[in-house]
Parts: C-alpha cells; sequence; structure tokens
C-alpha cells in the first residue's frame, strides 16, 4: 500500500511539475494595440505561413529601392510594437524593413510552444514570403533581432548564405546559462531538480541546448555579425556578449557596449551612426563580392 502511494505521489508531482515549467515557460502574449498609421509609418499589413500549417502576422515597410532589407525579431513575451523605434530610423534611412510576431506572440496564430529554433523557423519564414516580394527582389538581407530574437538571428544565419549582415541586441551566449539563472532566480537546486529541468526543456523543444546555442553557432555565421549589448543588463549580463565575441571564429563580429539595461531598443539611437556605418560597410563588401 505504501508502494502505491508512494508511486501515485512521485506520479502528481511529475505531472504537477511538468505543468508548472509549461506554465513558467510559455511566452505571454502581448497585443499589437496599434496600427501603422497610428505610428506615422508608412506601409502594409502582411501575411505568411510558417511551420506547423501556422499564419505569421506582420507589416512590410517598403523603403528606397536601392537600399537593403531589414527583417526585425522580437524578443520573448513581446511584439512587433517593441521594435518600432528601430524600425523608424531604419525607415527614415531608407531601408525596407519587415516586423512580424513570433508564433504565440502578438497576432500571430499560436503553436504548442515557443522555443530558440521556432524561432529561426519563423525567420526563415519570413524570409520565404519576402522572395514573392517584388519590391524586395535584389535587395540585402540585414537581420536585426533582440533578446531571443537577437539569438534567434544568430542561429538562422548560420543555417543560411544569403544574409549580408547580422545585429544581434542583447542576446545570451548559451540557453544553459538562462536556465541555470532562471532556476537561481528562483532558488531552485540544480541538482536534481535544475538538471532534470533542463533535460526535459531540451526533450521538448527536440534539440540539446549545445546545438542551438548562440556561442556554438556563431562561428557559422558567414556575414559580418554585430553584438550590441547594455552595459547595465541584469537579465543577460554583458559577458554573454564577450562570450560570443571570443567564439566567433573567423565570422567578423564587433561589440557595442552601450549603457543601459536589456532593453536597448530606444538606447540604439545613440549609436545611430555606428549602426548605419556597421550596414553600410557590410553592404559594400556584399556588392564587392558580387
Amino acid at each position: 500500500m505504501i508502494i502505491y502511494s508512494t508511486a501515485a505521489f512521485l506520479f502528481i508531482a511529475v505531472v504537477a511539475l511538468h505543468w508548472l515549467l509549461h506554465r513558467s515557460l510559455t511566452p505571454v502574449r502581448e497585443p499589437v494595440a496599434r496600427n501603422l498609421a497610428s505610428l506615422g509609418l508608412v506601409g502594409q499589413s502582411v501575411h505568411f505561413p510558417t511551420l506547423n500549417g501556422k499564419r505569421l502576422e506582420g507589416w512590410y515597410l517598403p523603403g528606397s529601392a536601392d537600399q537593403p532589407l531589414a527583417v526585425l525579431v522580437h524578443g520573448w513575451s513581446s511584439n512587433r510594437l517593441a521594435l518600432i523605434p528601430l524600425a523608424r530610423v531604419l525607415d527614415q534611412a531608407g531601408l525596407a524593413v519587415l516586423l512580424f510576431d513570433m508564433r504565440n506572440h502578438g497576432e500571430s496564430q499560436s503553436d504548442t510552444f515557443s522555443s530558440l529554433p521556432r524561432f529561426a523557423e519563423d525567420i526563415h519564414a519570413a524570409l520565404t514570403y519576402l522572395e514573392g516580394v517584388d519590391d524586395a527582389h535584389g535587395r540585402e538581407r540585414i537581420l536585426i533581432g533582440h533578446s531571443v530574437g537577437g539569438a534567434a538571428v544568430l542561429l538562422a544565419a548560420s543555417q543560411r548564405e544569403d544574409i549580408t549582415a547580422v545585429i544581434s541586441i542583447s542576446a545570451f551566449a548559451h540557453p544553459q546559462w538562462v536556465m541555470r539563472r532562471w532556476l537561481a532566480a528562483r532558488k531552485l537546486p540544480f541538482w536534481p531538480l535544475g538538471f532534470y529541468i533542463l533535460n526535459y526543456v531540451q526533450w521538448v523543444i527536440g534539440y540539446r541546448f549545445e546545438q542551438i546555442a548562440p556561442l556554438n553557432v556563431i562561428n557559422k555565421v558567414g556575414a559580418p555579425v554585430m553584438l550590441v549589448h547594455g552595459s547595465e543588463d541584469t537579465i543577460v549580463p554583458l559577458t554573454d556578449a564577450q562570450a560570443l565575441e571570443q567564439a566567433r571564429g573567423t565570422t567578423s563580429v564587433r561589440l557595442v557596449s552601450l549603457p543601459g539595461g536589456h532593453d536597448l531598443t530606444h538606447s540604439l539611437d545613440n549609436a545611430r551612426h555606428e549602426l548605419f556605418d556597421f550596414i553600410a560597410q557590410s553592404v559594400r563588401s556584399a556588392r564587392e563580392l558580387g
């Protein structure tokens, strides 16, 4: 009887743990409460398919025909509105801009879970969509992402050869580091609970952290990379960006540290000159190569 009672208790405990994990690691959906007109931007609403038969919603700003195209990727529990200040700066410079919501975010459709690989899958879907947009043909592609989006643009760029430049803002270096910080913030011991949680999360997303860690994929990115990070970031410390820079291998990497925390969307205006210099140099190099 005691054995059965213990087994039942353990079963209930594991089910409860899984439920709490899924709840804790599920992004909060923030509604897209503005439209382009109210933001003073000229463009159009777009939608396109991604994996699992899901649909992504976004905005496309056409820009000038001779300028590159920037794909902007928001972070966890965010949406395309978070990147409007950056989109506005790029739009004013003539770049075409695609902003969209990831699955389970904003106005895009829901899926079973969100993860770094699924963010990258949605980036690939966005780039596939752009292949069918007439005024996007022939333009250089710039990937720009924040936080998890910053990690996702590195992962997506490492899997492609048609990216001209990558700007990764406030990205973490390794998912395991993120999970360990998450455990520590909740005062949860790594052994045995944390160890089990890390392995369970990897089983759910279908990838080992080593396969998708920015630390391990940045040296596979063929395009130049700019890492932008806040010197006072308490969510993802600056040391993550420094570790990424050291792991660059033959990839051209430029690290820019700005005053501020994790959300650098507005602070980027202070680095406008360096941002556009990096884009211009990357585009010039791509055009010279041909």
